[in-house]
C-alpha cells in the first residue's frame, strides 16, 4: 500500500534486507523498504533486493499512465543486521518513515510485539508504519489519532500531517474515555490545542467510551471507515495494553488497516 503514496509525497524508495527471527515467525530474509521498511515473509527463499526493485518498478508502470514520473528506487546491499540498517536510517535525514509490513501469518498486534519489530520502533527517529497482510491499496482518506491527553499532542498531530497532508484525509483525534476526574478538563484542552496549534481545517476530536471498546475495534468504521490508525510510541507492556483494550484476544485480528507509530521524539 506504501508504495502508491509516492505519487503524492514525490519520495523516493531504499530497499534493505534484514535477517529477522521473531517468535511465531518462519525466519525469513525479510526486505526492508526504507524511505519507509517493509518486512516480508511471503517465500522461504529470500528475493534479492535487486528482484524485489524490478518488481516495483513494474508494478509503478502498470499502476501509472506512460509517462508519469516514478520513484527512484536504491538498494542497501551493505547492512542485513538490523541494527545497521536502522543505524543508516537513523542517519539518513532524507527518511519520511519506516514501512514494515506484517507477514500474512501474523496479525498486526501479534507482529507489533515481536523483539524484532520492538526494535525497529524503540530506535526508529521518523514514524514507523505497519501494515498488515491484505490492508487495502489505496490512499488514506481518514486517519484516527490516539490522543494521550497531554501537551505533546498537537505535536504528534503535526508530526502525522508532515506525511499525510497532502493526502487531505480527515484527522479524527480519539481518546479511549476513561472518565478519570480531570477527563473532561483535559479534552477540552486538547481541543483548544488543536484549534491553535493545528493549522489544518479537517483534524476533530472524537471520545471513544469504554463500553465501544467492547466492540473491538469496530469504532474505527463508524460513520466513515478510518484508513489508517496512528499512536505514538510507548513501551512494550504500553503497547501490549492498547491491544488489548478492545478486551477479547480475537479482536486484534480485526485491526486491518495499517498502524503508524510516531516517535517520542516527534
Amino acid at each position: 500500500m506504501p508504495c502508491t503514496w509516492q505519487k503524492k509525497l514525490k519520495a523516493g524508495i531504499t530497499l534493505f534486507s534484514v535477517c529477522l527471527k521473531p517468535v511465531a515467525m518462519k525466519p525469513a530474509l525479510q526486505p526492508i523498504v526504507g524511505g519507509w521498511d517493509s518486512l516480508d515473509t511471503e517465500s522461504e527463499e529470500p528475493d534479492s533486493l535487486i528482484t524485489m526493485a524490478s518488481r516495483l518498478a513494474l508494478e509503478f508502470d502498470q499502476r501509472n499512465f506512460p509517462g508519469t514520473t516514478v520513484p527512484q528506487i536504491n538498494c542497501d546491499n551493505e547492512n542485513h543486521e538490523i541494527q545497521d540498517v536502522m543505524s543508516s536510517i537513523i542517519n539518513n535525514e532524507d527518511i519520511m518513515f519506516i514501512v514494515v509490513a506484517a507477514p500474512e501469518d501474523n496479525d498486526i498486534a501479534t507482529f507489533a510485539l515481536t523483539s524484532s519489530c520492538q526494535k525497529i520502533i524503540d530506535w526508529a527517529n521518523v514514524p514507523v508504519l505497519i501494515v498488515p497482510d491484505g490492508a487495502a491499496v489505496k490512499n488514506p482518506e481518514k486517519i484516527a489519532f490516539l490522543a494521550n491527553l497531554d501537551d505533546r499532542d498537537a505535536t504528534y498531530i503535526n508530526s502525522l500531517l508532515n506525511i499525510t497532508q497532502d493526502f487531505s484525509a480527515d484527522i479524527m483525534v480519539s481518546n479511549i474515555n476513561n472518565e478519570g476526574y480531570d477527563q473532561q478538563h483535559r479534552e477540552q484542552k486538547l481541543i483548544n490545542s488543536l484549534h491553535y496549534n493545528v493549522d489544518y481545517g479537517k483534524a476533530y476530536y472524537r471520545s471513544i467510551s469504554d463500553e465501544r471498546m467492547i466492540n473491538g475495534w469496530k469504532w474505527l468504521r463508524e460513520n466513515k471507515k478510518c484508513d489508517m490508525l496512528a499512536i505514538t510510541q510507548q513501551s512494550h507492556q504500553s503497547l501490549k495494553r492498547f491491544f488489548s483494550l478492545a478486551n477479547t484476544p480475537a479482536a486484534t485480528h480485526h485491526l486491518t488497516i495499517p498502524l503508524m507509530i510516531l516517535p517520542a521524539t516527534a
